[in-house]
């Protein structure tokens, strides 16, 4: 490896880039740490050696059908992001229905600071496990809707393991259209097998009192 070169500084204030490539043997997934670093040298001055931050942990895949990038992409896996809902939006009787789930199970799931994380599964065994206790056929679906669950059926948090759950009919439109959105947002955010989120319903009152949403349906 060649020895780093000097460089005349910028003038001050100029923003400069760089870039990191992290590169792995050819397995699905490979974890790197980074700390940025900052060594400083210039005429008449003592050489100023600085951490600019914490090592942080970055974990990288290419997991299939992962987007925005369609082949590989890189996440910190040590922070939990958060799943945006909002009950003034295209699919508000969706958020209505987390919402009043967050205010009234017994485990608050998902929502920070009342209730632990979910935590995301790809296991299309347990997805379907999951719906078919939640929303089983025997449940009749009124013209135009169809059965909403919560925690959501892509968790390890689903109704075939977790008794505390809820059901509920919103819009078949809405609900399908979330489901869309919900799964672009695990690919964005590359969350993989046990990863945890939480879900966070925005524009909602802060009253509990003053959640409209009731079950229409008895959960089995």
């Amino acid at each position: 490896m060649a020895a780093p070169s000097a460089r005349r500084s910028p003038p001050w204030g100029t923003t400069r880039n760089w870039a990191l490539v992290i590169e792995s043997s050819g397995a699905l997934t490979t974890t790197d740490a980074q700390a940025p670093h900052l060594d400083y040298e210039a005429a008449s001055y003592s050489p100023v050696s600085v951490d600019l931050g914490l090592k942080l942990n970055v974990r990288c895949d290419d997991t299939p059908r992962m987007s925005p990038a369609a082949d590989c992409g890189c996440v910190y896996p040590d922070y939990t992001p958060t799943y945006d809902i909002s009950v003034t939006g295209s699919y508000d009787q969706v958020a209505w229905h987390i919402l009043w789930a967050q205010r009234n199970l017994a485990h608050q799931w998902g929502w920070q600071g009342h209730g632990p994380e979910l935590t995301r599964t790809m296991d299309q065994s347990l997805i379907r496990a999951n719906r078919r206790t939640a929303c089983p056929s025997s449940i009749p679906r009124p013209s135009g809707k169809s059965c909403d669950e919560y925690p959501f059926a892509s968790t390890h948090q689903g109704a075939s393991v977790n008794p505390d759950f809820a059901c509920h009919m919103v819009p078949e439109a809405q609900n399908r259209l979330e489901g869309g959105a919900r799964k672009s947002w695990y690919n964005a955010n590359r969350l993989l097998e046990n990863d945890k989120f939480w879900v966070f319903v925005t524009d909602a009152p802060a009253s509990a009192a003053a959640s409209p949403v009731r079950p229409l349906v008895q959960c089995p």
